[in-house]
Parts: structure tokens; C-alpha cells; sequence
């Protein structure tokens, strides 16, 4: 079967495909039974995504023109003594009887990569509304630090301080107030920074897809490491960049061949989250850091660091981050509260030269119309009486306790090829099981007993699972939820075994 793909004119290419195969259908050159080659197949002939041969494919089905079958993959189901061909998009139903006569076909409407993408990770993450579940799998702030007292009061004394009438709206830059407190907040770190160097965000998929709109094109290169959260690499392939994964060490992400990597493919920006790494829990070394300066003053390529997890550290001080090294002002820095404040209470920020967070904020101004006021007022007021600190030392203490009675139970299961590595810090234990056991039988097995967990593979982009390892989180679930999940955890895995 012969498709020729014409990259000189505007029709889309999954529609010069639907039409290509259609068109063989209806002359006969395929017939009732005639399987069509795999998605990959296809895609690899024509030389272009396997998203789009996948896009072309549903379109066929809606039509009745093809099916998927089990075993097979997608089959021709019209033949030569058929009813006819049924509509394509933008034109009338013209097969009498079709069940699909007159139906919009909205599959065909939809960008392919919102509906052809991986769900898993989100449908793991919203087990953890499940009462019944032990909630290792999702990483949030510790509830129960602020009693419901506490946050009324803060919430009533931080709107009656605002400007009455108007305290419900605020500048697209973020609470003026609230930046003032995040530039104090960054002088603990180490970063001397103005509230106009600052863009407040909702929350940090939200800062990475303005940055990555901002930024990036099509057919541009970004390094991330590996393994790396599915929301960041989503963003990066929604934005149809190419992403290059640089493998991690216990030290963070590798850099000694950085400079040849960065040679071949001049990435557009380096993604590293340097402070306790989701989901490994690891601290980029200070050597690390240096080594990543000196490639981006060289080479004269951007760094985004996520430095989300840095204020939990529970066993030493933290390495300073990237920015607080920079001279350059080459770092972009993204910092979010949603693991230190309140659970559901999301800020996030932005540090960067002021041409960028100028930027920003017209972006902003074009996409929302208002941004969350109420979590700004409320982080402002908490930060500048000193609630937020208070809070995050109680945090870590709570943290540290159920970090310990995890870590506990991995090195007493008495499970050989059942091990992790203590986090110093972050909120994250990335474990590693038995190479026999398949974790996708784990994941199911663990749910029916009442645990949710993030399975390994879920963070490598390219879905590969170079070995068996599964994220569990401590900060979410409660200390009784830790010793009653983890014996059930454990007890699948001996099943499997």
C-alpha cells in the first residue's frame, strides 16, 4: 500500500492519511479483512509522529471504514459489496443507515495529544480521594499543622489589612505585599531579588506551561533529567519540544558529558530539580551545581531549577541553590509552597531578569483574568508573622517521624532485592522491588488491598523501566495510615513473589 505525505500543503497530514486509505477503500484496493500496519509501522514509513498516524486511524473508525480487533490491530470492515462510505469531517452523512449519520465526530476535533496521551499517573494521583486508600502515590503539604483556628484568623486578618473593595482582585505580577515577603523569603536563601524580579503563579504545572509557551518552539531541544515527574515531561511534549533525558546518579543528574550532549543538540534550556528530586529524593552536589554554571556561562544555555522540596530538609543544611551561585543571571527559578503550606493552598513563583517576568505577566494578562487572590493573602499574612515558618518547622518534624517508620518497614521486610536509600529530606522514598515482580500485577494487587503508589515506568518519558522501582510519598498520609499501608504494601509484594 502506497501513501505519499505532502509536507508543501496545508491540508494536515492525518487528513491527507484519512484520505489516502479512504480513497483505497472505496477503488477496492483494500478490502473487507485487509489489516492496516501498526501505528508505529505507519508512522515510521511515512517518517512522521506515531500520534498522527493514531489520530488518522480513529478518524477511519468513526467512519465504519475501519475497526481495531485484538490480536490484529486495525482491520478494513468495508468491502466491496458494502453500503457505502461514510462522512468525513466538514461533510454530510452520506451513508444511509449508518449508526454515525449525522454525529459530530469530536475525537476528530480534539488535538490527538490530549486524547491519546498516558492518564495513569492522574488516575493513581486521584485515588488519593479515596478514604479507604493509604495515599502514598500523590505528594502533598501535611494537613493538620494549622488548626482550622489558626487559618480563620490569618484569613480575617489578612483581607481586613488589604485595600478594602479591592482585595479580591490582584495584579497579574502576583500580590504586591505577597512579593515583598517571597523577596525576604528568598534572602534566607541567598538570593538578593526585587518583587519586580518575581512572577506568582497557582501552582507549578502552571508556571511550567506559561515558561514553556514563553519560551519554546516546536522542534526545540530541552534537557531534563531521568527520571523525571509526567507533569513536567508532559508540558515539554505538549509544546512539541524534543526532549533529552540525562540519567541521575546519587549525586543528581550526571554532568561530566554534559558539554558534548549540549555540542550535538544546543538544548534550549536545562530542567533540573536540584533539592530533594521527585522521585528520587536526591540533592544535585554542590560540584553539581558548579559544574552546571559554568556549562550554562560556556555554552550560554538557560536553567529552569524547581526548587520546590528544598525548605524540607530533615538531616543537614541544605546546598544552596543554583540561583544563589548564578553571576550571570542565566537560572530561571521556580519555587512552589504546595508541599510546605496548606494542603490545596497552592503559590507558586517565579525568580527571573525582569524582561522575562515582564513577559510573563502579559502572558498572564492575556490567559486569566484574575489570579487567585485568596491563597496569596492568605501565604502573605502567614509569612510575614512568622505562621509559615512556625508551621514548616512542625511540618518537618512530622514529616521526619513518618519518613523514619516507612524507611522502617523496607529494611525489616525481610524481602532480598527490597531496599531503598533514607531521603535526607524532600517528601519522597524512591524503593526499589524484587526484578520478578511486574508492577503493573503490584499496582493492582496493592489497590485491592487498599494502597496507592506511583509505579517506576510512570516517570521515564519514553516509558521504558530500566528497573523496578515505585515512588511512595509520607507527607501526605497520616502516621496510622503509614503503619497500616506499608504491612499491606509488603504483604503484596511477598504474594507476588
Amino acid at each position: 500500500m502506497e501513501i505519499k505525505i505532502y509536507r508543501n500543503i496545508t491540508t494536515p497530514i492525518y487528513l491527507q492519511l484519512v484520505s489516502q486509505i479512504k480513497g483505497k477503500i472505496i477503488t477496492r484496493e483494500l478490502g473487507a479483512g485487509d489489516v492496516l500496519p501498526s501505528e508505529r509501522a505507519m508512522a515510521e514509513r511515512l517518517s512522521i509522529h506515531r500520534n498522527t498516524v493514531t489520530r488518522a486511524y480513529k478518524e477511519l473508525e468513526s467512519m465504519e471504514l475501519i475497526e481495531s480487533r485484538q490480536g490484529y490491530g486495525y482491520m478494513v470492515c468495508v468491502g466491496p459489496g458494502g453500503d457505502g462510505v461514510v462522512n468525513g469531517p466538514g461533510e454530510p452523512a452520506k451513508q444511509a443507515g449508518s449508526k454515525t449519520k449525522g454525529r459530530v465526530n469530536w475525537l476528530s476535533m480534539m488535538h490527538s495529544d490530549y486524547t491519546t496521551g498516558g492518564h495513569k499517573f492522574d488516575d493513581i494521583f486521584s485515588q488519593a480521594n479515596d478514604e479507604s486508600i493509604c495515599p502514598f502515590s500523590i505528594g502533598m503539604a501535611t494537613s493538620g499543622i494549622y488548626t482550622q483556628d489558626e487559618l480563620s484568623q490569618a484569613l480575617e486578618n489578612a483581607i481586613n489589612q488589604g485595600r478594602r473593595g479591592r482585595y479580591f482582585y490582584t495584579p497579574y505580577q502576583g500580590d504586591l505585599d505577597l512579593r515583598k515577603e517571597i523577596a525576604r523569603f528568598m534572602r534566607e536563601k541567598g538570593v538578593d531579588v526585587s518583587p519586580a524580579e518575581i512572577q506568582v503563579f497557582g501552582e507549578l504545572n502552571q508556571a511550567i506551561n506559561f515558561i514553556g509557551t514563553l519560551m519554546l518552539q516546536p522542534g526545540d531541544t530541552v534537557f531534563t533529567e531521568e527520571p523525571v515527574n509526567p507533569d513536567i515531561y508532559r508540558s515539554f511534549d505538549l509544546a512539541g519540544v524534543r526532549q533529552i533525558t540525562i540519567p541521575m546518579d546519587k549525586n543528581g543528574m550526571f554532568t561530566d558529558n554534559l558539554d558534548a550532549m549540549i555540542e550535538k543538540y544546543h538544548p534550549k534550556f536545562i530542567y533540573v530539580r536540584s533539592s530533594y528530586h521527585d522521585p528520587t529524593g536526591t540533592i544535585l552536589s554542590y560540584e553539581g551545581r558548579k559544574k552546571l554554571l559554568e556549562l550554562s556561562e560556556r555554552y550560554r544555555v538557560a536553567i529552569i531549577e524547581d526548587d520546590a522540596a528544598s525548605m524540607l530538609d530533615y538531616d543537614f543544611v541544605s546546598v544552596p541553590p543554583l540561583l544563589s551561585m548564578d553571576k550571570n543571571g542565566n537560572v530561571l527559578y521556580i519555587y512552589s509552597f504546595e508541599l510546605t503550606f496548606i494542603p490545596g493552598m497552592n503559590v507558586t513563583f517565579v525568580v527571573a531578569p525582569r524582561p522575562v517576568i515582564r513577559a510573563l505577566s502579559y502572558l498572564v494578562s492575556l490567559r486569566l483574568v484574575s489570579m487567585d487572590v485568596i491563597p496569596q493573602k492568605l501565604l502573605w499574612y502567614c509569612l510575614h508573622n512568622g505562621l509559615y515558618h512556625r508551621g514548616l518547622a512542625a511540618m518537618k518534624d512530622t514529616n521526619r517521624k513518618k519518613r523514619d517508620i516507612m524507611y522502617s518497614y523496607i529494611e525489616n521486610a525481610g524481602i532480598d532485592d527490597f531496599y531503598a536509600r533514607l531521603p535526607e529530606g524532600g517528601v519522597y522514598i524512591w524503593c526499589h522491588v524484587p526484578e520478578k515482580i511486574n508492577l503493573r500485577e503490584l499496582l493492582q494487587l496493592a489497590r485491592r488491598k487498599g494502597v496507592a503508589f506511583m509505579p517506576g515506568y510512570l516517570f521515564y518519558p519514553d516509558g521504558k523501566q530500566p528497573s523496578n522501582y515505585i515512588r511512595l510519598n509520607y507527607s501526605t498520609p497520616t502516621e496510622s495510615e503509614v503503619d497500616r499501608g506499608m504491612p499491606l504494601l509488603i504483604e503484596a509484594i511477598k504474594e507476588l513473589l
